[in-house]
């Protein structure tokens, strides 16, 4: 089933049609195709999009898809969304403006987001919470995740947090990670990626800028992680990568990518096989940093069209 949606008051309606599709219990989809503009307040005040169930289904049977209009994607301004469903895709949409839980979501087979933008949004709930969560389904196989080229940008914190975090239902794992053409930029979050009990990570393309204390990825009972073609621009070592100590995490693999540090540095014994630069020597191009953040996070520049722009603007090109 495929439906249209033009303002914040279709959400609201949204939810009965939802529940039909849940109770016939059969394998379906759902496409929620939005028109250009912003959504989070309809007539009856704020609201969230709730694809959750009450109670949530056991047995998800729905592929759900949100998607938004390439070059004018569809902006979820504090517009908190739930979702429980066989599988999710996310595409050309902006999440911004939320001061709690951006997305919550659990999936029996996979989750996927393209050409999306999560960008100044501010955990401000209980200790160790995440702004995007997602999760497998109890007495499921392991779910696959598929990211690209998707920006998460300025996002802060009030409280220790997440900004993405990846896990599985009680008992299971994740089976494979896969990011690519990925950017982290200057989020002022405990953890950028939190990944838990997953067998492969794959990332290809990521570009990271840091501050310490907090990292960009952060890992517990992880069997592999590779990472190749990609960047950190980090405060410290410290910043790239941390792991729960008390369980098992395989060291990260790193191919063909570049670490930049203040004065250079030394990696982590368990990071192996970057190259380490001084931070210092990174010549920012013509186009300053944050005006094209603003750009991409306002949606006037798609992230993929972005990618060169973003290497130049921090240097990376010269």
């Amino acid at each position: 089933m495929q439906l249209a949606i033009s303002s914040s008051d279709d959400l609201v309606e949204l939810y009965g049609r939802y529940i039909e599709l849940v109770e016939r219990d059969v394998e379906d989809t759902l496409e929620l195709v939005f028109a250009p503009g912003d959504y989070g307040v309809a007539s009856i005040g704020p609201i969230q999009l709730d694809l959750g169930g009450n109670p949530a289904p056991r047995d998800p049977k729905l592929d759900v898809t949100i998607r938004g209009q390439a070059g004018a994607p569809a902006v979820f301004r504090d517009l908190g969304v739930l979702v429980n469903a066989r599988s999710l895709h996310l595409e050309h949409v902006i999440f911004t403006g939320r001061r709690q839980a951006v997305l919550q979501a659990r999936v029996a087979r996979l989750f996927s987001m393209r050409s999306c933008v999560v960008a100044d949004n501010s955990w401000g709930g209980p200790w160790n919470g995440a702004l995007l969560q997602v999760g497998g389904v109890f007495g499921h196989d392991a779910y696959r995740v598929s990211i690209d080229d998707t920006w998460f940008v300025r996002n802060t914190e009030e409280s220790s947090s997440t900004l993405l975090d990846l896990g599985p239902a009680s008992g299971a794992f994740v089976d494979e990670i896969k990011l690519a053409r990925v950017a982290f930029l200057d989020n002022r979050t405990h953890r950028d990626l939190a990944i838990r009990e997953a067998q492969a990570i794959q990332i290809a393309d990521l570009i990271a800028v840091k501050q310490e204390p907090g990292v960009v990825i952060h890992r517990t009972n992880v069997e592999r992680t590779e990472i190749e073609h990609s960047t950190f621009v980090v405060s410290g070592p410290g910043a790239i990568a941390g792991a729960d100590t008390r369980v098992y995490s395989s060291a990260l693999t790193l191919r063909d990518t570049t670490v930049y540090l203040p004065g250079g540095g030394k990696l982590p014994d368990d990071v192996r096989g970057a190259r380490v630069r001084d931070r210092a020597s990174l010549r920012p191009g013509a186009e300053p940093f944050a005006d094209l953040v603003a750009r991409v996070a306002a949606g006037t520049l798609a992230p993929h069209d972005a990618w060169s722009r973003l290497e130049d603007s921090l240097g990376l090109t010269s």
